[in-house]
């Protein structure tokens, strides 16, 4: 009786086990399709927010800048006084005037950077009284300096922001009447020092100035000899409309609204009844201020360097040799000559080119120069070969850094 109970009782439980055992497999064989699930999630949630970021910060660096000020946002420079402390005046070099060849460095500032301790910013910035050894016990100071601009009144620093090791800072100015000439922003001018939580990391530094009261005032920069040239694959009438038409000082031919002409396959340009081999035009208030990249070249080196850069950026050798011509007398007398070219997005700023019809190749050469008495270290500007082909339009100018 025992045995047959014993056999009753195993069964049920043995019965049992089997639905047990199936339900597992479904839930073990979802495992793997979540995890996928959550790691396509992670990765579009983690390019969304490196999109944010890249969107962030580019738009603080190089829009907001450049967004005009209106007129009910004009207002006087005021310092941001909780994150700036005004250091000292940085002077130039000054040449022993008693003899020896050693310049008098007692007027100028150190390179920017970061001070973390009291004795190195006494030594290295000279700026006694400013700060003491209590005020790096909880922060560190990043010093730099921004050159004097004569047309820039009351220029300040106004906002500041740290993103992955970055320092931006914003100085703002008003520019004044008489618009006056402008300095390498290393050169001279003021000394600031940026408060910083103690132990902060700065890995570099970007300066933007930014023109707070709208006005436009820079007559001593021109626009020098821009010179169209027309090349068309076959004879054919060309419309050239220049955008910013209140800028322009001289034009030859005479440039009312745009210029219509009758362009030959050999460059030749009939205009009103006369020949033309270029169309001519110079301008006011160009803003050639960048200093940061460049060339730095000896005067008399200045034909060679021009020569090969030339062809780098697409002129022929009869445009090269007119460029040369017109500009070598300003340039190669100088003991150095800081050069660099405008890019094509600074030029449509400035003066944009309309052309009917559009060219399969439209070229675009401004020179900014800036005659120099002793070499300077710059930023080589990376230039990028131009290839003609078909239809082509070709401008080239310059003007002088004042």
């Amino acid at each position: 009786m025992n045995e047959e109970n014993k056999e009753i009782v195993n069964e049920p439980v043995a019965n049992t086990v089997e639905p047990v055992v199936n339900t597992v497999e479904p839930i073990a064989n979802t495992v793997p399709i979540k995890k996928k699930k959550n790691k396509i999630l992670i990765i579009i949630l983690a390019i969304i927010a490196v999109l944010i970021i890249v969107f962030v910060v580019g738009y603080y660096l190089f829009v907001w800048p450049y967004i005009p000020i209106p007129d009910s946002a004009k207002k006087p420079v005021v310092m941001d006084t909780e994150n700036f402390i005004f250091a000292r005046k940085c002077g130039v070099a000054k040449i022993n005037i008693y003899g020896g060849d050693e310049p008098d460095l007692s007027e100028v500032c150190p390179e920017d950077g970061l001070y973390t301790s009291y004795d190195k910013f006494i030594n290295e910035v000279k700026a006694k009284g400013v700060l003491s050894e209590k005020d790096f016990e909880n922060n560190d100071y990043y010093f730099f300096k921004y050159g004097s601009i004569s047309y820039k009144e009351n220029e300040k620093p106004i906002s500041m922001n740290l993103t992955f090791g970055v320092l931006t800072v914003t100085t703002g100015y008003n520019l004044n009447e008489d618009c006056s000439s402008v300095d390498f922003p290393t050169i001279g001018g003021d000394g600031y020092l940026v408060k910083l939580k103690k132990g902060t990391k700065v890995n570099s530094f970007i300066l933007i100035r930014k023109e707070m009261n709208g006005k436009k005032c820079n007559p001593n920069s021109v626009a020098l000899k821009p010179l169209i040239y027309i090349y068309p694959e076959k004879d054919m009438m060309v419309n050239i409309k220049l955008d910013n038409k209140d800028l322009i000082t001289t034009s030859y031919p005479k440039y009312i609204d745009g210029w219509t002409v009758k362009a030959n396959k050999n460059g030749n340009l009939e205009y009103e009844g006369r020949n033309y081999y270029g169309l001519y035009w110079e301008g006011k208030n160009y803003d050639a201020r960048e200093t940061r990249y460049g060339f730095v070249v000896k005067g008399e080196d200045t034909s060679k360097f021009l020569e090969e850069k030339l062809e780098l950026l697409g002129l022929n050798e009869r445009e090269a040799n007119e460029f040369i011509i017109y500009w070598l007398p300003k340039m190669e007398h100088n003991r150095y000559n800081y050069i660099r070219f405008a890019s094509m997005e600074e030029l449509n700023s400035y003066m944009a080119l309309d052309i009917e019809p559009k060219p399969d190749t439209l070229i675009r050469v401004f020179m900014e120069y800036k005659p120099l008495d002793e070499y300077k270290e710059v930023k080589e500007q990376e230039l990028v070969k131009v290839q003609r082909k078909g239809y082509t339009v070709v401008e080239w100018g310059g003007s002088e850094i004042k």
